[in-house]
């Protein structure tokens, strides 16, 4: 936990939502039925180690700079090369903290390469690659669990991964504030960028990113689609997760939505209430407790603290906006 650095989002708290994310999906989504236990054992170990040491900083950056991580790991999936190498040498350096020595030499060879693959897939630029494959052998062997002998790999692959992605697959409250933490990451990174003279990464840019429709894009073009084709192996995903990411896409839509003003009677659709202005300081910061607090995610059970959704807590007319 000590070798994740004090970041807004790639942190341990980070680490630890995707660990229980990737807990829950094993358990009650049923992953661990297709999977033996030391490939459990070896998501369960990934998921903790998938962003150990993450500074703050995306792969093109480290690129762009041509930083100590993009010469060691030759520009190729920088920070997941990174990660994967840092919990392995700190194993090797003290072997008091390796939990696999008592495993033998095939047991650890295969539990090592099944976690290098793991981490370096978690590199969004892969992200196409992995669903295209796991939708494939989905389709090619169904739910028969035998049949994903020679698979496991690309359910390992896709079950990390997709936890890596969950945050909008958590209730609303908790998914808007693991956005806030992100965004305050990319929009860190942007502010270098631009004090470096670098193009900004996409994301980055605090003056153009607008924080629902971000949100709206990532869910309808990448999270969606992934639990949508874990559903189809997966029912308990398909029938309480995918629900809840629909919902938190109708809840980003709300709050991208146009609202008429009622002081100045029919406007132009130009005209809009921005109810997303930037709340992110310019200027990075100490990471505060408060930043530190996306936690405790919640993946069960349909109450939110008595919380009603958006649409019932807001109405609309021309005399009167009340929240």
């Amino acid at each position: 936990e000590a070798s994740y650095f004090e970041v807004p989002y790639h942190n341990s708290t980070h680490a630890a939502d995707v660990l229980q994310t990737v807990h829950w999906i094993l358990k009650k989504g049923g992953a661990a039925s297709y999977l033996a236990r030391i490939e459990i054992l070896a998501v369960l170990c990934a998921a903790v180690a998938h962003d150990v040491g993450h500074d703050g900083k995306n792969n093109d950056f480290h690129k762009h700079i041509v930083s100590d991580r993009a010469i060691s790991f030759n520009d190729r999936s920088i920070q997941e090369n990174y990660h994967a190498s840092t919990i392995f040498r700190a194993m090797k350096q003290d072997p008091s903290i390796d939990i696999f020595g008592n495993l033998n030499d095939e047991q650890a060879a295969m539990l090592r390469s099944t976690m290098i693959e793991m981490i370096l897939m978690t590199d969004m630029s892969r992200h196409f690659e992995k669903l295209t494959a796991f939708k494939s052998v989905v389709e090619e062997v169904g739910q028969t669990k035998d049949r994903w002998e020679n698979h496991k790999i690309v359910l390992l692959d896709l079950l990390l991964h997709s936890a890596d992605i969950s945050n909008q697959a958590k209730h609303h409250e908790m998914a808007s504030k693991w956005t806030d933490c992100a965004l305050s990451e990319f929009f860190a990174q942007g502010d270098e960028e631009k004090k470096r003279g670098l193009p900004q990464s996409q994301l980055c840019n605090r003056e153009v990113t607008h924080r629902a429709r971000s949100q709206i894009k990532f869910i309808k073009y990448i999270v969606l689609p992934t639990y949508t084709a874990l559903g189809e192996l997966l029912p308990a995903v398909r029938n309480e997760i995918v629900p809840r990411i629909h919902e938190n896409l109708f809840q980003w839509n709300l709050l991208n939505r146009p609202v008429l003003s009622p002081l100045h009677g029919d406007l132009p659709d130009s005209l809009t209430l921005d109810v997303t202005k930037d709340p992110y300081p310019r200027k990075a910061s100490t990471p505060t407790t408060a930043t530190r607090q996306c936690w405790s995610p919640v993946l069960e059970g349909e109450e939110e603290n008595g919380q009603r959704p958006l649409s019932q807590d807001m109405a609309i007319s021309r005399t009167s906006l009340q929240f």
